[in-house]
């Protein structure tokens, strides 16, 4: 294996209690960092004071706000489908009266 360079950030007392450490690796396509790099540090402790933690869980839960935001996606899609459900039951039962309708008409 060849030897690879990446850029790490690292924070060692990140002020939450959920994490001792944290490591945050930049992708390639990152801009290059600034001689000393304090909007990126300053960015990744703001990520990590935004993560919610529970001692009696093994996962960190995301903010609130992505919370809110999924649950919204998710109650959009459920209405989105009950809707569509309920608009084709319609439209099978309105032609099923149609054809019932001119089955009885034709008998006469």
């Amino acid at each position: 294996m060849r030897g690879f360079q990446k850029k790490v950030i690292y924070i060692q007392n990140t002020g939450n209690p959920a994490f001792e450490e944290a490591y945050f690796i930049l992708s390639d396509r990152a801009d290059p960092l600034p001689d000393d790099g304090a909007d990126m540090v300053e960015e990744a402790t703001r990520i990590l004071s935004e993560r919610i933690f529970l001692p009696h869980a093994k996962t960190v839960l995301p903010h609130r706000g992505e919370k809110t935001l999924r649950f919204r996606q998710r109650f959009t899609g459920f209405f989105g489908g009950f809707l569509s459900g309920v608009l084709a039951a319609t439209a099978i039962s309105l032609l099923l009266a149609l054809l019932l309708f001119l089955f009885f008409l034709r008998r006469g």
